[in-house]
């Protein structure tokens, strides 16, 4: 759980320094907030599914998963289950995991 505690701290000779924000994530490295639903392939439905997906990435913005590309996008396709969409999906993993073989790095946005 995420909490913002205010603080006052010492400075020297006792003095009051002004408040500080601390801010304490969750240690544990889990994701927070609403998965997006599981993508079966409709079209109609993409956008809702990547609308829900972009809200619960920002949510995670600062969680590992979110920001390394690599992770994102395999986080991302996880979420799209169907024969509709299986093939595609083995398509684009093919393709991220040729991107990484040819040296581009888990970090790169080109991903």
């Amino acid at each position: 759980m995420t909490e913002q505690i205010n603080t006052t701290i010492a400075g020297p000779e006792g003095q009051q320094q002004p408040n500080i924000n601390v801010i304490n994530h969750n240690s544990n490295g889990a994701l927070k907030g609403n998965p997006p639903p599981i993508f079966d392939g409709d079209r109609s439905k993409s956008r809702t599914f990547l609308t829900a997906f972009y809200l619960w990435r920002l949510t995670n913005k600062h969680n590992d998963t979110m920001r390394k590309p690599y992770s994102r996008v395999t986080t991302l396709v996880s979420y799209m289950n169907r024969l509709q969409v299986d093939s595609w999906k083995e398509e684009q993993l093919d393709r991220l995991i040729a991107e990484i073989d040819d040296g581009t790095q888990e970090t790169d946005e080109v991903l």
